[in-house]
This record gives structure tokens, C-alpha cells and sequence, in this order.
């Protein structure tokens, strides 16, 4: 399937939210709204819309990330959500699927606690219900915990794009999966500094303050029990490291998800955090699961 691919920028609080398009050429039956993870963009998609034949797939890079890392205050999950109905806006959507990927995951489920009447069904990929963080951490203990060496590589500069992709050619998670996507996703995640070095485009302060509201505060439990949309959550094998522990044992994802019923599990086995939209194993079967979904 041959997509054409464009960029908009949606006026919002404080600037412009960037955001990605994938428009079948062949035309479009339906659309989706897709959100990408903490420290990611909208680039991280374009597999899942290559398999989402008629279907016009909508990303934004959230404020804080990609191309609207220069939208700042105010910052926070129920920002995101504001964001996210100024996107259905400015598109006329109505009431439309969103696709989330681990933190646009919970973008996307408090949009559906938030606006409801924007939020048709929800596809929640390794992410939606909280993630188990041990004792009362906070500030940067907290983003440790949760994303660990992906903190690290944000104050991080290097020389180079090239040198940026080959830093990234050593993560486990792409070891035997490395494609296009990801080489575009990675040049796509560089800011150049005034030394002429670059670094990563996401912001620290965007990321403390989504890990504080997800988890140190109730926000995700309370939002996530009262959900009445319904769709799936997909649970990787395997974590951000390509390896375990996933992001989400098992057993603590069905009890989560006791919560709110309506969400159907998917268990997705041989991917991780990562591959579960960013190599074909994965995204193909997120692809037929949103079409199965769009389909009802």
C-alpha cells in the first residue's frame, strides 16, 4: 500500500503541536489518531500505517517531543488530552479510534475520560494501565525507574547524525529488527545545538511531569475505572531492552485490567517494547486488530 505522507501544525495553548499524516493515495474509509511514546515521536508509525490499508493515520508529536518540543507550559497528561481535541478539531473527526503506544497509550485513555465524546475505541499498545514502580519515588528516581537508560540518552550529545544512529545500532531491542522506520525515527529525533552538536529532541521537564502525573498520583487508576470505550491492550513479551522483564507481567496486567472490562487482552509474543509497531511481526498484527476494531 502507497501512502502520502504530510506534516501540519495545529495551533494549541502556548504554539503549535506538530503533526505527521499518512493519507492512503488510493483513498480513505476511515482515520485513526496515533500517539507515540515518553521520549519518541510520530515517526515511530509509519510501519503500522503501511499495514492500515484505507486508512488515514493521524500522529502528532506531543508537546515537549519531536517538532513541538518547543511547546512547554502547560505540560501534563490532561494537557495532552487538550491537545488531542484540538487535533479532532482542526480535522472535523468527531468521534474517532486512538491508537497509543506505551505513554500515548495513557494519552489516549485519559482523552477518553476527559472527552469522551471524542474517543470511539481505544487500542492501548504496552501501555494504558499503571505500570507497578516500587516504594514512594520521586523526581528522577521516578524516571529511572519507569524508563531507566532512555533518561540517559536525553542529556546526551553527539557529533553527529550518523553517530546518533550508529549509538543506537548497539540497542538490544533492534538487534535482528533494524529497518527503515527506525533509522528514519532516530534521524528524525535530533535537535541541533548552538556548538553544533545534537541531542535528542525530547525535554526533561515534559518527562518529569507525564511520569508524575502517571505515577505519583491516582490520575491512571481513576481514569482507567471509569472507561467505557471499548478496544484491546497488547502486552510486548519483552521489555525496553529487548529482553525481560516486559514493561508488564502478565498476571499484573489482567488484574489491572479488571478495571474496566470493556478493554479486551492481547498477549503479543517474539516482540518487545519497541518492535511491537516498529517491525513488521508487530505492526502488521496491530494493524489487523485496528481494522478489526473499525470494523465493528
Amino acid at each position: 500500500m502507497t501512502n502520502k505522507y504530510s506534516e501540519v501544525d495545529i495551533p494549541v495553548t502556548g504554539g503549535d503541536l506538530h503533526v505527521g499524516v499518512w493519507e492512503p493515495e488510493n483513498g480513505y474509509t476511515d482515520t485513526v489518531i496515533a500517539i507515540h511514546g515518553v521520549t519518541s515521536s510520530h515517526m515511530a508509525w509509519p510501519l503500522v500505517a503501511q499495514h492500515l490499508s484505507g486508512v488515514r493515520v493521524i500522529a502528532p508529536d506531543l508537546r515537549g517531543r519531536g517538532r513541538s518540543n518547543k511547546l512547554s507550559e502547560p505540560l501534563g497528561m490532561i494537557q495532552h488530552t487538550v491537545d488531542m481535541k484540538a487535533i479532532v478539531d482542526y480535522f472535523d473527526l468527531g468521534s474517532v479510534t486512538f491508537v497509543g503506544h506505551s505513554m500515548g497509550a495513557f494519552v489516549s485513555m485519559f482523552t477518553a475520560y476527559q472527552f469522551p465524546e471524542i474517543v470511539k475505541s481505544l487500542i492501548l499498545i504496552d501501555g494504558g494501565i499503571p505500570i507497578y514502580v516500587p516504594g514512594n519515588l520521586e523526581g528522577e528516581e521516578l524516571i529511572t525507574a519507569v524508563i531507566g537508560p532512555a533518561m540517559e540518552r536525553l542529556a546526551m550529545e553527539f557529533d553527529s547524525v550518523d553517530q546518533y544512529v550508529d549509538f543506537w545500532k548497539l540497542h538490544p531491542a533492534f538487534q535482528g529488527d533494524w529497518n527503515d522506520t527506525v533509522t528514519g525515527y532516530i534521524k528524525y529525533d535530533l535537535d541541533l545545538l548552538p556548538n553544533g552538536k545534537y541531542r535528542a529532541c525530547t525535554t526533561y521537564e515534559s518527562v518529569l511531569a507525564d511520569s508524575i502525573d502517571l505515577n505519583a498520583s491516582k490520575l491512571a487508576i481513576s481514569a482507567l475505572s471509569e472507561i467505557k470505550q471499548s478496544g484491546y491492550f497488547f502486552r510486548a513479551e519483552f521489555g525496553l531492552l529487548g529482553s525481560n522483564p516486559p514493561l508488564y507481567e502478565e498476571d499484573y496486567a489482567l488484574e489491572q485490567l479488571k478495571l474496566v472490562p470493556s478493554i479486551e487482552y492481547v498477549n503479543m509474543p517474539g516482540v518487545n517494547h519497541y518492535t511491537i509497531i516498529m517491525a513488521d511481526e508487530g505492526a502488521s498484527v496491530i494493524a489487523d486488530y485496528i481494522k478489526k476494531t473499525l470494523a465493528k
